[in-house]
């Protein structure tokens, strides 16, 4: 129950503060590593709803650059979290369902790219999710 609480309280932090702030940053980090940590939390943070709140959040991002360093890491956490939580077939389904304006507002040429790089994504992220694993990072 309490990770519940934390990761609803992440998720609300992530999603209600409009304007982009150190604190986001942080929050986005610590979703991170919990999202690259366990099977088990990608699944919860899907029920939760999880994956629409992180694509709500990524898509100001769609048609303009981070300002910052620190922003900018936000959106790689934030893209880090997508990219663990797709990692379990039933989050790809939901993934898939989700009804999020972002991806209805996509062109269909623009959809195909889409899926042709969550393909890459999906096939790239068990390699990453290991080298996490080994204590490896990528710079």
């Amino acid at each position: 129950m309490p990770y519940v609480a934390c990761c609803r309280w992440v998720l609300d932090r992530l999603k209600n503060v409009k304007e982009f702030e150190g604190n986001k940053q942080y929050v986005s980090e610590l979703l991170s590593i919990l999202m690259q940590s366990s099977t088990a939390n990608q699944l919860k943070l899907a029920a939760m709803n999880g994956i629409d709140a992180l694509l709500s959040c990524v898509f100001p991002y769609k048609g303009r650059n981070a300002r910052t360093d620190g922003e900018e890491e936000y959106v790689g956490n934030l893209f880090g979290c997508l990219c663990s939580c797709l990692m379990p077939a039933e989050n790809k389904l939901k993934f898939m369902q989700v009804s999020h304006p972002a991806l209805k507002s996509i062109e269909h040429q623009q959809m195909q790219v889409l899926y042709l790089a969550l393909n890459l994504v999906m096939y790239i992220a068990p390699a990453i999710q290991a080298m996490h694993a080994q204590g490896l990072q990528l710079h």
